[in-house]
C-alpha cells in the first residue's frame, strides 16, 4: 500500500512525533512511504504552487494518510492548520475522499483530546475513513508496552486501509450559510477612560460580518479601543519548537519580528481582551492560532492573569463540535482570566446580534469592576496537575523558568507533602478496620460530617449590602 505521512512539526525531520512513524516504517517495510513535512515548510507550500500540488498528488495516489503532529496550545500547530486552510481555500478536499486516515501524536497529555478531536472532524469534513488515534507523550517509544501498543494500532489501521472498512462519521458537515449582519446605531454608554480594552484579531475583511460586530462593540464605550489585525503586524512565523524559551522566558525570535513586543506592551498591559475572528474549518483563524502558538514563550504559566477575556465570533461556531468552545474555555481558565463568554452572528436577525454585543460588553466591563474570574474546572485543576508533575519532574530542566514560578507560587502542592493529612488518613485508616466503627461511620456519619461545616458557614451568613 502507498501511505502518505503529513508531518505537523515546525522541526521537520527532527520531530520526535515523526520517530513514532520513522519506528511503524521500519515494521512495517512491504507499503510504500512518503512525507512531508508540511508545518516546516508551509510558506513554499502556500506560495508555490508547484509544492502544493506535489502533496496533493501523493495524496491522491495513495490508498491512506497518517496526521503526524504534536500538539500546540490544544490544537496543531498554528501553520500545519494553514495547510488544512489550504485544502478548502483550494478546492483539493476530494482527493482526500474515501482514504483512510489515522492520527498520531506527542505532548504532555494536556488537551490532546482536543488537538485528535479537531483532526477527526477534518477527516470528516474530507470524507475520509478516520479509523482512529495515537496518543503519546514524548519519550513512550522507549517503553517495551507502548511499541506494542503502536505496532497493533499500525496494524488496525494497514488492514483498515487494505480491506477497505468503512467508519461511521463522528461530526456532521458544517453548514457555512450565514445571514448579513447589519448593525443598529451603537450607544457609547459605558465609561472606559480608566481601563484599556483591545481587540485582537486573526485578520478583518472591511463590511465583513466581522467587522461590524467589532466596530458595534466598540461603539458601547465613550472612549478609543486598539484594534489589533494580527494579520497585518509584524510576526515572522509560528512557534519554532525549540524550547529556548524554557530557560528564562526569552524568545529566540524576539528582536527578530515584532512579536513579543505586541505582546508585552500591548496584550499583557490590556485589561479586557476580546478576540474577534472567523471560523475556519472548525476553528479559528491559522493567523490567531500562530499568534497563540508564539505565546509559549511563557511557558506553562499564566501571562493573562486577571485579564477580562472574550470572543467575537463570526461563522458557525455552533456547528464545530464543541472542540473550539472546549479548548477557548481551556485557555480562560489556564490564564486565571475572567471568560466573558462567546457573541456569534449566527442569530436570526441584526437586531438580536446587537442586543447581545451590547450585554457583552457591559458583561466585560462589570466582570473587570469586580475583579470577577471564572471558577476553574477540570480544564484547568487537570491540566495544572499535568503541568505541576511534568514540570517538578522530567522537564524542570528545560523549563527552568516554570520550575522557579511553580517553586515561588506554591503551585508545587503535591498531597504526599501535606503530612497532618497523612498522619489523619493512616489512624483513620486503621479505625475503620473495626466492623461496627465502620458501620456506624457510613451509615450515620459521613454525610451529616461532610454537611456540618458547611451549614456552618450558611447559618453565619449575611445578605449582600
Amino acid at each position: 500500500m502507498k501511505i502518505t505521512i503529513l508531518n505537523g512539526s515546525p522541526k521537520g525531520d527532527l520531530s520526535v512525533t515523526l520517530q513514532y512513524v520513522e519506528f511503524l516504517k521500519k515494521k512495517f517495510p512491504q507499503n510504500r512511504y512518503t512525507t512531508f513535512n508540511i508545518a516546516q515548510k508551509i510558506k513554499r507550500i502556500e506560495t508555490e504552487p508547484a509544492e502544493f500540488k506535489k502533496i496533493i498528488a501523493a495524496v491522491k495516489e495513495s490508498d491512506a494518510v497518517i496526521w503526524s503532529f504534536p500538539l500546540y496550545y490544544m490544537l496543531v500547530h498554528g501553520s500545519y492548520k494553514r495547510f488544512i486552510e489550504l485544502v478548502f481555500e483550494r478546492k483539493a478536499g476530494s482527493v482526500f475522499k474515501n482514504r483512510h486516515a489515522a492520527t498520531i501524536s506527542t505532548s504532555i497529555k494536556f488537551f490532546d483530546n482536543t488537538a485528535h478531536d479537531y483532526m477527526h472532524a477534518i477527516c470528516d469534513d474530507l470524507q475520509m475513513q478516520y479509523t482512529g488515534y495515537f496518543s503519546a507523550s514524548m519519550n513512550d517509544l522507549k517503553n517495551s508496552d507502548t511499541q506494542k501498543q503502536l505496532t497493533l494500532f499500525a496494524k488496525k489501521f494497514f488492514k483498515a486501509a487494505a480491506s477497505k472498512e468503512r467508519f461511521s462519521p463522528s461530526y456532521s458537515p458544517i453548514n457555512c450559510k450565514k445571514q448579513k449582519y447589519s448593525p443598529g446605531k451603537a450607544k457609547p454608554v459605558i465609561n472606559n477612560s480608566l481601563y484599556k480594552i483591545i481587540v485582537l484579531s486573526g485578520g478583518i475583511k472591511p463590511k465583513s460580518n466581522l467587522d461590524n460586530m467589532i466596530n458595534f462593540f466598540c461603539g458601547q464605550f465613550t472612549d478609543d479601543i486598539q484594534i489589533i489585525d494580527l494579520a497585518k503586524e509584524d510576526i515572522k512565523n509560528g512557534c519554532l519548537g525549540c524550547c529556548h524559551c524554557g530557560y528564562d522566558n526569552t524568545c529566540i525570535m524576539e528582536g527578530r519580528d515584532g512579536y513579543v513586543d505586541i505582546y508585552k506592551t500591548v496584550i499583557q498591559t490590556a485589561d479586557i481582551i476580546i478576540v474577534a475572528d472567523e471560523i475556519h474549518d472548525r476553528y479559528l483563524s491559522s493567523t490567531w492560532k500562530t499568534f497563540l502558538d508564539r505565546s509559549f514563550f511563557n511557558t506553562h504559566k499564566p501571562s493573562l492573569l486577571n485579564k477580562q477575556i472574550g470572543f467575537l465570533i463570526s461563522g458557525p461556531f455552533s456547528q464545530t463540535g464543541g472542540t473550539l468552545q472546549t479548548t477557548l474555555q481551556g485557555w480562560c481558565e489556564f490564564q486565571k482570566a475572567g471568560n466573558i463568554g462567546v457573541v456569534t452572528d449566527e442569530q436570526s436577525n441584526s437586531k438580536r446580534t446587537d442586543n447581545l454585543i451590547s450585554d457583552f460588553a457591559k458583561r466585560a466591563f462589570w466582570g473587570l469592576e469586580q475583579r470577577y474570574i471564572t471558577t476553574d474546572t477540570f480544564l484547568r485543576v487537570g491540566g495544572f496537575k499535568v503541568f505541576r508533575d511534568d514540570i517538578y519532574g522530567s522537564l524542570r530542566t528545560v523549563f527552568n523558568a516554570d520550575h522557579i514560578y511553580y517553586k515561588k507560587n506554591g503551585y508545587y502542592d503535591f498531597p504526599q507533602k501535606k503530612i497532618g493529612l497523612r498522619m489523619l488518613n493512616t489512624g483513620l485508616k486503621l479505625l475503620l478496620r473495626i466492623p461496627a466503627l465502620r458501620k456506624r461511620v457510613f451509615t450515620q456519619e459521613i454525610i451529616p460530617g461532610m454537611v456540618a461545616p458547611l451549614k456552618k458557614i450558611v447559618n453565619n451568613t449575611k445578605a449582600d449590602s
